[in-house]
């Protein structure tokens, strides 16, 4: 637990030298840390406010491929974005937990979403390579076969009201 003067103690060992002063506790600047503690660096990090304030506070903390970038066009960003979470996934794999996210399809169908999305998958194969297609599992089988739906959607739509 923190003692009473942690803060006193904190503001007397700032004028010391440091290999490394990051500015602002955010999720960016809070993994940059512990890095730097990781190496053995002595490292100084400093905050407006209180960590995780600002608006990385906000932020789903996703490590994503770069998904958001294809639809303004910004192809050159969308492919570099995905080689850095390749990197990151091979390079520093004890920074993440893996999850994989279900996203439910409620029946409607979007040809301009197929679209984008087979455009997605296309620049993902040029960028890097995928994980074999047999390895992921068939979502729709499984909630038709109600093995999983229970589990991951513990909602129906009668009990789901619109605002």
């Amino acid at each position: 637990m923190w003692k009473e003067d942690w803060r006193d103690r904190g503001w007397s060992q700032v004028d010391q030298a440091w290999d490394i002063v990051i500015v602002g506790g955010g999720i960016v600047g809070a993994s940059i840390l512990g890095e730097a503690a990781r190496l053995g660096w002595r490292a100084l990090l400093v905050e407006q406010r209180d960590f995780a304030w600002g608006a990385s506070s906000r932020s789903s903390k996703l490590i994503h491929g770069g998904l958001r970038y294809l639809k303004a066009g910004q192809f050159q960003i969308a492919r570099d974005s995905a080689r850095q979470r390749e990197h990151l996934v091979k390079g520093k794999a004890y920074l993440q937990t893996i999850r994989a996210i279900c996203q439910p399809e409620l029946g409607w169908t979007d040809e301009h979403w197929e679209q984008e999305e087979q455009t997605y998958l296309e620049l993902l194969q040029k960028s890097y390579s995928l994980p074999d297609h047999s390895t992921i599992p068939d979502w729709q089988a499984l909630l038709k076969a109600g093995q999983t739906k229970k589990r991951l959607f513990p909602i129906s739509a009668g009990n789901v009201k619109k605002t």
